[in-house]
C-alpha cells in the first residue's frame, strides 16, 4: 500500500 488507506488496500507493514 500507499501512506493513504483511503487509496491503498491495508496491508501488513503499511502506514496507511
Amino acid at each position: 500500500g500507499v501512506s493513504f488507506v483511503s487509496l491503498s488496500v491495508r496491508r501488513p507493514g503499511d502506514r496507511g
